[in-house]
């Protein structure tokens, strides 16, 4: 069965009061492997296909003081990674974008993408918000 995530992380001290949730948004306080905020956005809301859209998506929830986030289109089938799109947002200086399917050297572009964002391998091999339950808890 086929896993998908679209959606930001942001590390921040601060959690969701100042933030603005739009509709079709999941929120989550990230505890581990790194501190902030997970948002989880619903099929409903139109995937971004543009760094500018990206960009807008995330200003329009008043998150834009934060230096440091990363969008992220993540499938997975059976456990192994079959396609990811992301933007890491870093220092202020804009990555990406990212993008692979080539099912020999996802996981390791993916690696290397979190690897970016402050995740270790292992941690992005056994990232929790890519759980399928954790959005419902």
């Amino acid at each position: 069965m086929s896993y998908q995530f679209v959606g930001f992380f942001a590390l921040t001290e601060q959690m969701k009061s100042p933030f603005y949730p739009i509709d079709g948004t999941t929120w989550k306080d990230i505890k581990e492997p790194f501190h902030g905020i997970g948002i989880k956005l619903s099929p409903t809301i139109k995937t971004p296909s543009s760094p500018d859209e990206i960009k807008a998506l995330f200003s329009a929830m008043n998150i834009n003081h934060v230096r440091q986030w990363l969008f992220i289109e993540y499938e997975c089938f059976g456990g192994s990674i079959d396609y990811i799109y992301a933007l890491i947002m870093k220092n202020g200086e804009i990555y990406g974008p990212i993008e692979e399917s080539a099912l020999d050297n996802v996981e390791s572009v993916y690696i290397d993408l979190m690897n970016e964002f402050g995740i270790s391998e292992k941690d992005a091999l056994q990232f929790k918000p890519f759980d399928r339950d954790f959005w419902d808890e």
